[in-house]
């Protein structure tokens, strides 16, 4: 078993769960600074892709 299959989720799960993580951190920091109110993971990853930043 490689690192990828760790928990069951197959390969690349846990890219996947790295990436929800980094969202959620993106997101925590906005609303924390104050830069808005509230921010869904969607409307970050459209933000991202349109400025051509992957995630």
């Amino acid at each position: 078993m490689t690192d990828d299959n760790a928990g069951g989720g197959g390969p690349g799960h846990r890219d996947a769960a790295a990436h929800r993580g980094r969202g959620r951190k993106l997101a925590d920091h906005l609303v924390g600074r104050h830069s808005v109110p509230r921010i869904s993971r969607e409307t970050l990853r459209r933000i991202l892709r349109e400025g051509k930043v992957s995630w």
